[in-house]
């Protein structure tokens, strides 16, 4: 277990590295009894842990709610937040979260935000998130993550009928990824007593996609690499699962061989162009849709590498 400082935070969380203001809150309930939660690192006591947030109010339209990868390397410094440049010059809300359940173990590195056997992560984040939302002035949140904070961006948008969730070479069947890292969350977090166990203690939480989306009212952007195995464990199985297709756009390409991430620079012109455009997201995915194919050329691929040919509108 990690280290553990006198009120019970793990001994290598800092949020002050992040050269924002710290703002504590004992619990969701008190900081959804904040009208105005001020900017900075909000961090929200819940159960045996905190939920750090990296929270940017600017009274825009569009809130981007971004969920991190795995950690790479054990040892880091939590929290750790991702996404807060995807917006290039267009003004948005941001609301950058950490996954709270790493606080378990300093060799966990990956979580999905399903939560652990003493925080309903699933039920609780909604509402801080809702809340977090609405006081910055937001009517519209594009929530992104890549591959377990894919997963993430899924899940937390499906229910939103505002939300277009963007997700990159994620996984949608927790159970269908690398087994070392389902079994180490299944041990540290759902109280997992052995491999027999560990299929059990998945059940427990929202683990596979598929049943979600049978009732989902988000807008989805798929983004895969096609040298990626997720393309054939995490990505058919969701998209053959009976969803509402209408509402599921996906964008495909070969960056590379293996689960490699789609490079930063081409992120951040997708999303940029996204949330610079106006309207609901059904109104912006089909208005992008009619665009002649090079726009995407244009705008994600400067060295003419043929991203177009990579895109597969689902409609």
């Amino acid at each position: 277990m990690d280290m553990r400082t006198v009120d019970g935070l793990p001994a290598r969380r800092d949020p002050t590295r992040w050269n924002r203001p710290v703002h504590d809150y004992p619990s969701i309930d008190a900081l959804i009894a904040d009208p105005h939660p001020p900017g900075g690192v909000l961090a929200v006591r819940a159960a045996d842990t905190v939920i750090d947030v990296l929270y940017d109010p600017r009274g825009a339209g569009t809130t981007i709610v971004s969920f991190h990868a795995a950690i790479m390397r054990t040892g880091v410094s939590l929290p750790y937040f991702t996404g807060g440049s995807l917006h290039g010059d267009t003004p948005v809300n941001r609301i950058l979260i950490a996954d709270p359940a790493l606080y378990r173990h300093e060799s966990l590195t990956l979580a999905w935000y399903a939560g652990t056997d003493t925080l309903d992560l699933q039920h609780e984040l909604p509402r801080l998130i809702d809340h977090l939302h609405r006081a910055a002035g937001g009517t519209r949140r594009l929530y992104f993550g890549g591959s377990g904070g894919g997963f993430a961006a899924l899940f937390y948008g499906a229910p939103e009928e505002d939300v277009l969730s963007v997700a990159v070479n994620p996984q949608t069947i927790i159970a269908n990824y690398t087994r070392a890292h389902v079994e180490r969350y299944a041990r540290m977090c759902l109280g997992a007593g052995d491999d027999a166990a560990v299929d059990d203690a998945l059940a427990s939480v929202g683990s596979d996609l598929r049943p979600v989306y049978a009732e989902a009212r988000n807008r989805v952007l798929y983004i895969q690499n096609t040298g990626d195995t997720h393309r054939t464990v995490h990505m058919e199985p969701f998209l053959e699962s009976g969803l509402e297709r209408r509402r599921v756009w996906t964008v495909e390409r070969p960056w590379g061989s293996g689960h490699v991430a789609v490079p930063a620079d081409e992120l951040r012109r997708i999303v940029s162009t996204i949330v610079a455009a106006p309207g609901d997201w059904g109104t912006v995915m089909r208005a992008l849709q009619q665009r002649p194919a090079r726009w995407w050329r244009r705008a994600a691929d400067p060295a003419d590498l043929g991203i177009a040919s990579g895109i597969h509108w689902q409609v």
